[in-house]
């Protein structure tokens, strides 16, 4: 699925989702391809969800969501620094880099 067939499918909802494609543009990250794992009654389950998600498969890159979005703002940030625990959007494959959604988007 793309993201414009996910938030009709599903409609004000939290989302645990998974990049099955994606690319980077710039600092820009885009999901070219989207699985939704699990639907969540609230953001904080969302990222609980998520975090037991990405203990459990590190090297799959997941996110959680909300369908009110139009777009999604998904940002790779560089560290500096060796990442000893996970950020929120911590990509194993790609060493020091972070992904953070932004707000709005």
């Amino acid at each position: 699925m793309v993201w414009s067939e996910v938030r009709k499918a599903y409609p004000d909802h939290w989302l645990v989702i998974e990049a099955l494609e994606a690319h980077t543009e710039g600092s820009q990250r885009l999901l070219d391809r989207i699985a939704v794992i699990e639907t969540c009654p609230d953001g904080a389950s969302a990222m609980q969800r998520y975090q037991r998600l990405h203990r459990n498969y590190p090297l799959r890159e997941f996110y959680y969501v909300h369908t009110s979005r139009e777009n999604l703002d998904i940002r790779e940030r560089q560290r500096r620094f060796l990442v000893t625990t996970p950020c929120m959007f911590y990509n194993p494959r790609v060493a020091g880099i972070c992904f953070d959604v932004q707000p709005g988007g």
